[in-house]
């Protein structure tokens, strides 16, 4: 296999690797059909080794995304030299010129570097509240750590959403601040929305009245709003509180 030269390149560095030969292997995948070639591999990062989804994966124009283990994979294409680029906010681009496919199966596995973040702690921009039961909402984003959006809660039951909105921007975390009663508020739930739909970030347990910061599950994303609820587990009804509520979003290099 031909050396590997790795380039920096513009803000945010973009890596190069040219002169790769591929050669076939005899792994578990279904060969092409003769005189064709497979490439599949598995994106991983390379400080924590996890795996990657949502690679956007690109073989002389033809995409391909990596799926939930971080695999990817493109079939019964000619062989020949190639160029593939591997990209996702977060990450160093990741470029492959001059990449020698050869007929039959060529697995090529990737670890990409995760671009460090510059980022801020930043506030909600306003409030949804569909039910209206939520007392002074706003001041779940005023600055104040002893006044907060106040709800009152029914017994062992989740409460209604507090919907947090938000000026679209990359987000990688979130953090709160809310009262917990012991045995009776003690469990929130958090989401956050980008891609057209609700997505999960944390539901359990919370300290009382400390800054509690979850990442998005996904990774850093461009969010719009957060939505937040308490679970009141006691017989009988109980108020609660949600302090504050803020995004830590990021600028992206690359």
């Amino acid at each position: 296999m031909a050396d590997k030269k790795k380039l920096a390149a513009g803000i945010g560095i973009v890596a190069a690797t040219t002169g790769i030969i591929l050669l076939a292997t005899k792994a578990k995948a279904a060969p092409p059909e003769p005189g064709l070639a497979n490439l599949y591999g598995k994106v991983t990062d390379a400080e924590t080794g996890q795996k990657i989804p949502d690679v956007l994966v690109t073989l002389n124009g033809t995409q391909a995304y990596t799926d939930a283990a971080g695999n990817y994979a493109f079939a019964d294409f000619e062989p020949g030299e190639y160029a593939l680029q591997f990209s996702k906010a977060g990450y160093e681009t990741l470029v492959m010129t001059d990449m020698i496919v050869v007929e039959g199966n060529n697995e090529l596995n990737i670890e990409m570097a995760p671009i460090p973040l510059i980022g801020v702690w930043v506030k909600p921009t306003g409030y949804i509240d569909e039910i209206g039961d939520w007392s002074t909402p706003e001041y779940a984003y005023d600055g104040r750590l002893n006044f907060g959006a106040y709800r009152w809660q029914y017994a062992e039951s989740w409460g209604d959403y507090l919907t947090l909105t938000l000026n679209e921007a990359y987000i990688e975390s979130i953090r709160f601040y809310a009262r917990h009663y012991p045995d009776r508020v003690e469990i929130a739930d958090i989401d956050v929305y980008y891609e057209g739909a609700w997505h999960d970030v944390y539901e359990g347990w919370f300290p009382d009245r400390v800054w509690v910061e979850k990442a998005i599950p996904a990774g850093i994303k461009l969010v719009s709003k957060a939505r937040f609820r308490f679970y009141n587990q006691w017989s009988t009804p109980a108020g609660t509180y949600l302090y504050e509520f803020e995004f830590y979003a990021v600028e992206l290099g690359g």
